[in-house]
This record gives structure tokens, C-alpha cells and sequence, in this order.
């Protein structure tokens, strides 16, 4: 048998030394408190996903993703958004990598985004006299709004109604 191990918790040891900071940077979204609010807009995505992006349209950008379709911006250091735009939903990251030369869009596949009302965005559309294009599939629920955000990349719309 082996002897008992002494008390591991027993802190009369002293205080616990951490290693010097390696200089990361963390940021936190939402309030500060760990707390993330919810955005009533949604990903159909298994993870983040990345589009390509030409530089200089980052003010048609925030009035297509934050006033338009609802999402928040994430705002980290002056690298990483020289890097990229990253745009968050209530599930994932839409991350527009910045490229310094022509865009080449490699998928023509629409970016699928689900609100709760897409009647809304669409009068919205009309409005601000953007164009879409309404697509009806063969099965009932599948039908979507088809827009091309300001980088070229299509976005397709549905509804989508949280649990």
C-alpha cells in the first residue's frame, strides 16, 4: 500500500507564483462580465467562417452586417483589423479577411444567415433600394433572400426562430 498523500489543498505553503505574462492580449466581448448578449441573428454554420475581402469598404460593410442584418462588430487591436473585419452572430464569427489585391470569389455557394423576421429585412431592402433576389425551393421552409454583401460575397437569408 501506498502511503496517504498529504493534504494538496493545504496552502500553508504560501501564495502560489505564476509565470511572467507572455504579452497575449485577451479580449472580451459583451459587458465586461463574462456575460455575452444575445444577438437575434444567427450563422448556419458548424464553425466561423471566413470570406475574402477587397480593402476600403469598411463603412459599407458595418451598414450591411451591424444596421442591416444585426450583427455586432468586434473591434480587437489595430492589427487584427487590419487583418480582417470580424463580424459576430449569436453562434459564431463571419470573418472578412482583408485582401490587398483583386478579390477572387473561389465559391459562388451563399454564406446562409437566419433572422427572425425576414418579411423585415426585406422591406428594409426595398428601402435602401438594395437588390435581392427572392429563391423558392421545391421544399416548403427552404425558400431565402439572396443578397451580395459589399465585399461580392452572397449571403442568403432565412428565417430562423430560436430554441
Amino acid at each position: 500500500m501506498k502511503p496517504a498523500q498529504e493534504n494538496l489543498l493545504d496552502d500553508s505553503s504560501g501564495p502560489i507564483e505564476l509565470p511572467p505574462s507572455t504579452g497575449a492580449k485577451i479580449s472580451v466581448v459583451g459587458d465586461g462580465k463574462g456575460v455575452v448578449p444575445e444577438l437575434d441573428v444567427w450563422l448556419v454554420s458548424v464553425a466561423d467562417v471566413h470570406l475574402p475581402c477587397a480593402a476600403g469598404v469598411d463603412h459599407l460593410l458595418d451598414a450591411f452586417y451591424v444596421e442591416l442584418l444585426g450583427m455586432q462588430r468586434l473591434d480587437g487591436n489595430k492589427q487584427s483589423t487590419e487583418l480582417a473585419h470580424i463580424f459576430r452572430t449569436d453562434n459564431f464569427c463571419l470573418i472578412l479577411e482583408i485582401m490587398d489585391r483583386p478579390v477572387e470569389h473561389e465559391r459562388i455557394r451563399p454564406t446562409m444567415i437566419g433572422l427572425p423576421s425576414v418579411p423585415q429585412l426585406e422591406r428594409k431592402l426595398i428601402e435602401r433600394e438594395i437588390n435581392f433576389e427572392r429563391v423558392t425551393n421545391l421544399t416548403r421552409g427552404q425558400d431565402y433572400l439572396l443578397i451580395m454583401d459589399p465585399a461580392g460575397n452572397y449571403v442568403g437569408v432565412v428565417h430562423h426562430q430560436p430554441l
